[in-house]
């Protein structure tokens, strides 16, 4: 059997860096998911969840999605999220923890220390090919997010169609019978609600422009320069 090729300081970043850029995407569509399902435009998103934690972004987007879900839907979303969540406590030994190649060995030792009470310290080891199945694996869930991203939201749109029906329609006989004068004056009482609607129009029709669009702006072009005499 071949021996599994050590790894080197150089070895080791990259694995690191490998597994940091594949959580970076995948929390990016975290972050993607929470925009779409709260109706939120690519600025608003990018604050909000800029200040939010990962925990927080998980325990968000779990929300949003079992929401706008049919039942079966939400359970799949429920155990999709578990598993992104779990990823993440992976994603929290990397981010936070030192690490140097595993000596004469194929993987990446991570110093992990715990202080909840009493203190810990022990070593975790990564072989490499540990590392290029958690980037695999985070792949997957970001797709699979991504269409239950997708999913929701068109159940999101279906109800917020829903919710526009309901609404009751404006009273429009209520504006019968109301008046206004047709030149109004600085000192004529408008009547009725129609009067003050009215009072939006602050210039006359004429000095409105006569086309719906503005004439496309073009440039000249540079005079001809003049042929020298000789």
């Amino acid at each position: 059997m071949k021996p599994e090729k050590l790894v080197d300081h150089d070895e080791a970043y990259r694995l690191v860096g490998r597994f940091m850029s594949a959580w970076a995407f995948l929390e990016s569509q975290l972050n993607a998911g929470i925009g779409t399902l709260s109706g939120l435009d690519s600025i608003e998103s990018a604050i909000i969840t800029a200040n939010m934690q990962v925990r927080d972004k998980i325990n968000t987007l779990r929300t949003l999605l079992v929401l706008f879900s049919l039942e079966e839907d939400g359970e799949a979303a429920e155990r999709l999220m578990k598993k992104i969540e779990n990823m993440s406590t992976d994603r929290n030994t990397v981010a936070h923890t030192m690490f140097w190649p595993q000596k004469e060995g194929s993987g990446v030792e991570f110093s992990r220390i715990k202080a909840r009470g009493k203190l810990e310290r022990r070593l975790v080891v990564w072989p490499a090919k540990q590392f290029d199945d958690k980037v695999a694996r985070m792949h997957e869930l970001q797709d699979q997010l991504t269409d239950a991203v997708e999913s929701a939201a068109r159940l999101r749109r279906t109800w917020l169609r829903l919710k526009a029906s309901e609404r009751p329609k404006p009273n429009l006989s209520a504006l019968s019978g109301l008046t206004i004068d047709p030149m109004p004056t600085e000192g004529s009482r408008l009547q009725g609600l129609a009067g003050l609607l009215s009072l939006q129009i602050q210039e006359p029709l004429s000095s409105q422009p006569t086309t719906s669009e503005a004439a496309p702006q073009t440039l000249d072009a540079p005079p001809a320069r003049a042929k020298a005499q000789k």
